[in-house]
């Protein structure tokens, strides 16, 4: 579905961000793009789109160029802001333009969607508040069903009850063959709801792996006392400690705490160094 192969990508000739960069994701499902700022998220979603064009290398999306947009590779794949500004449109007139364009749309799905996130949308959509047009927006996504999906930030503007709300509505309404691509801080908030993880930093690959084989590799703890040397990563929090270990065989699997492993792989990459031959570490 997504495949990068020795990608180069700058904004300056002296100053790379991608420098050959190599990500190859081929299953439907929700994919976390993690990172710190700075790190290169909102512009790999960029290239994926199609908004801007490597230097060198392949970028291909549905086993197309995104920089070629061509109109049935752009039915079949969607970018959704972090900022968005919905136009002095009704509802209506908007679905009416926009709607056709993408041929899954399901109309019933997103008056569904827009019914769970309780949403009474009067008046034209630039009178929303910014929360109010990022549900609608987030909820036409979902409606056209297209087979790759890149959302920035899509939490953003949200309060505590709406991103509940958009966790259900990713859980009951997702179709089955597409691909989310999420570049999120939020990863406490959204991380339940990842089928795979990757992390980058100064454009570089650190790390992509299912949440799975992480659940089933790593364990998290949290005690008063200071971590022994055992604990590949710790930081303190209110009360004591949080730390990262490397699960043991008979180990129950837990949950891993996405956040403080993205942590980990961005200040301390050497500390799973040695599983590489399990295929949980990547770093080019």
């Amino acid at each position: 579905m997504i495949q990068l192969q020795n990608l180069v990508f700058r904004y300056h000739p002296k100053r790379p961000l991608f420098e050959s960069l190599n990500l190859s994701i081929q299953q439907p499902g929700i994919v976390g793009l993690l990172g710190s700022n700075g790190a290169g998220k909102t512009t790999l979603l960029h290239l994926l789109a199609g908004l801007r064009f490597p230097w060198a290398g392949e970028c291909n999306v549905l086993g197309d160029e995104p920089r070629k947009r061509r109109l049935a590779w752009q039915q079949q794949v969607l970018f959704v802001p972090e900022s968005i500004e919905m136009p002095a449109r009704t509802l209506q007139r908007w679905l009416s333009e926009l709607a056709p364009f993408y041929p899954r749309f399901d109309q019933r799905l997103f008056e569904a969607i827009v019914k769970e996130f309780e949403l009474e949308v009067v008046g034209k959509l630039s009178e929303l508040s910014f929360g109010q047009q990022k549900k609608v927006m987030l909820a036409f996504a979902l409606a056209t069903q297209v087979k790759v999906l890149l959302l920035d930030e899509p939490s953003n503007g949200l309060d505590v009850f709406s991103k509940t709300q958009l966790r259900r509505i990713w859980t009951r309404h997702l179709p089955e063959d597409t691909l989310v691509v999420i570049s999120t801080h939020q990863v406490r908030e959204l991380g339940a709801q990842f089928d795979q993880v990757v992390v980058i930093d100064q454009g570089k690959l650190l790390f992509h792996q299912s949440t799975e084989v992480l659940n089933a590799r790593f364990c998290i703890q949290r005690s008063t006392e200071m971590p022994g040397e055992d604990a590949v990563y710790y930081e303190p929090i209110p009360g004591g400690y949080l730390a990262l270990y490397i699960a043991e065989p008979g180990d129950p699997e837990t949950e891993i705490d996405l956040e403080i492993l993205m942590k980990a792989i961005v200040e301390k990459p050497e500390i799973v160094v040695h599983l590489q031959n399990d295929q949980v570490y990547v770093q080019q």
